[in-house]
């Protein structure tokens, strides 16, 4: 389960005034070996988490579910993925 954010940081967070912004974005692993990870994307539409495969393994893409209008995105994920393991890739507004 993805912990509960609170309004005043996203607030802040997507106003450009956050001291921390680690705090809401990026990889946010939880007690039940879960990761939920969250970008800021201002301009997409649609953004995806993905993962490059390793050997036979196939690459892993998964959709974000969009938090704000103002572009925060989020996906809960399997497993630890830490922040360099992935990437993102945004649809943006034409």
């Amino acid at each position: 389960m993805p912990t509960e954010l609170n309004s005043d940081a996203v607030y802040a967070l997507v106003n450009g005034h956050h001291g921390a912004p680690s705090d809401i974005l990026g990889p946010h692993p939880d007690e039940d070996g879960r990761t939920t990870i969250r970008v800021l994307r201002p301009n997409a539409t649609a953004v995806s988490l993905v993962k490059a495969g390793t050997g036979k393994k196939a690459e892993t893409r998964m959709g974000m579910e969009r938090l704000r209008e103002e572009g925060l995105f989020e996906v809960t994920v399997d497993g630890a993925w830490p922040a360099g393991s992935y990437t993102f890739e945004a649809t943006t507004f034409n």
